[in-house]
């Protein structure tokens, strides 16, 4: 048993807290202080100097630290600042651009350097070229006229502070966008919005900042929080990523009765294996075991594949694995190969202007070939197509291996170097291995997770708020691709 002293950020609140020693005590710790505090806790810091505890390890070293429970509206602020704020600490942490009617006495913790104060700040658009107004406003994009607005607005920032923390220029990037989404918005070639549409600007904003703070990087007397990002993202929101229905309620239902339909639904193994379609009797028996499908796979020990064979053999055949991923996700394991088909010449073209070489056949694989060049990663991780019998898998994230008998390719797909499904088409067997990540709360592998998360976002439209299948930065390099195809 652990014990945690945690305060509010604006030291009004003090508690303790006590959490058995486990794998998600940090999600825990959290939820528990959370409703102690009577606030919608996010993230935990130190109270000295507001270093993020992100991860179980850390957490287990500060147990005799007084720790800071933050909402995801505030910001560290030192005991000073908050003593003498107490009265409106909770206003002042919220990071906002007032508007014009913004009162310019209001008061604020966060004074800077310069004794202005961060409610201040208004985007002077007056300090733009009518030229640059004009191209914003007409959406006809330079990197000249993105370069002037973002100098502009950043050297207006450091006005205030020199070091503003993320969440600052996550609400600048909102206004900019929100004031010209013709050049700044994030949207994919089908007019959808990617995420929520400031990422790139976002980057650019925070990138220019750190720039030109570039001589001071290494100062040893800087205690403000940086916009560095977080160290790993936990488990638990890797797992959820992109999820709706990831964790139902419990089943109300006699544990007996759900027993009885779970064993009915995997006498049913074999007749799946032939890819039958689902009737109504089996989608209804489905749908009353999900809550029992999910419990099962979301143990914090997560299955392996052999105890998935075991217990709940029926999730690995074709069409329980494709209604799965519906339930889970809400998105249509189908969508995929439409898109692919839609989207396959378009992708096929940035290849030839990049001057990447495909040597698939399968027009499925040649997109995939070209995505994966594009990104530099070895499409061989995910998708290996020679003509081997006894090929070796090294992988234990979900892969196609394939060979040709009697003049037909077989695609066999392996999780934890076990075969568990096999198809005669390309695409079949990669909706499988695709849907596999999401049902068995799996992560991309990081040879090929710019090709994985450039699938899940330009062909699913899914953009997780929280969390990432992905074990590496991806976000940036692909979002900057699905804008180039929108020009082409």
């Amino acid at each position: 048993m652990l014990a945690f002293k945690i305060w509010n950020v604006s030291r009004t609140k003090k508690v303790f807290v006590a959490i058995e020693e486990d794998e998600q005590m940090l999600l825990v710790l959290v939820a528990k202080a959370s409703e102690k505090l009577q606030i919608d806790g996010s993230t935990l810091v130190l109270e000295t100097d507001g270093t993020v505890i992100d991860d179980e390890t850390v957490l287990k070293m500060v147990e005799k630290e007084v720790l800071i429970l933050l909402t995801k509206e505030e910001c560290w602020v030192s005991a000073d600042v908050a003593l003498a704020s107490a009265s409106f600490i909770s206003q002042a942490s919220t990071v906002t651009i007032s508007s014009s009617s913004s009162s310019s006495h209001e008061l604020s913790p966060f004074e800077t350097e310069e004794n202005k104060t961060w409610v201040d700040f208004e985007i002077p658009w007056q300090c733009l070229p009518k030229s640059v107004i004009r191209e914003c406003e007409e959406g006809f994009k330079t990197g000249d006229c993105r370069s002037k607005v973002i100098n502009m607005i950043v050297d207006n920032v450091r006005e205030f502070t020199k070091h503003a923390e993320i969440d600052k220029f996550r609400a600048v990037a909102k206004q900019i966008v929100a004031k010209y989404p013709k050049q700044f918005a994030d949207v994919d070639d089908d007019g959808i919005v990617i995420g929520d549409g400031n990422h790139t600007i976002l980057k650019r904003l925070v990138d220019r900042n750190n720039y030109l703070n570039r001589p001071h990087k290494r100062s040893p007397n800087a205690t403000y929080v940086t916009d560095i990002p977080l160290g790993k993202r936990r488990k638990m929101l890797s797992k959820k990523a992109g999820c709706s229905n990831w964790q139902p309620e419990i089943e109300t239902k006699s544990p007996e009765s759900l027993e009885e339909k779970k064993n009915t639904l995997n006498a049913l193994h074999n007749a799946f294996l032939n890819n039958v379609t689902l009737d109504l009797e089996t989608t209804t028996l489905l749908n009353e075991t999900y809550n029992m499908q999910r419990l099962f796979l979301n143990k914090c020990d997560a299955p392996t594949i052999e105890e998935i064979v075991t217990e709940w053999p029926v999730l690995l055949t074709t069409p329980v694995t494709f209604w799965h991923f519906e339930k889970l996700t809400s998105k249509n394991i189908n969508v995929l190969e439409e898109q692919f088909t839609h989207k396959a010449p378009k992708i096929l073209q940035l290849g030839q202007q990049n001057k990447i070489k495909v040597t698939c056949e399968n027009s499925y694989l040649q997109c995939l070939e070209v995505i994966a060049k594009y990104f530099n990663e070895d499409l061989k991780i995910l998708v290996d197509e020679q003509d081997k019998r006894n090929q070796t898998v090294t992988c234990n994230e979900p892969c196609i291996r394939s060979n040709q008998e009697d003049d037909e390719n077989r695609y066999f797909i392996y999780i934890e170097k076990k075969k568990v499904a096999e198809s005669t088409d390309f695409i079949t067997a990669f909706k499988l291995v695709f849907s596999f990540y999401y049902n068995l709360n799996m992560c991309y592998p990081k040879q090929i997770s710019h090709t994985l998360q450039f699938v899940q976002m330009y062909f699913f439209k899914m953009y997780p708020e929280i969390g990432t299948k992905s074990k590496k930065k991806t976000i940036t390099k692909v979002v900057s691709l699905m804008n180039k195809l929108k020009n082409i």
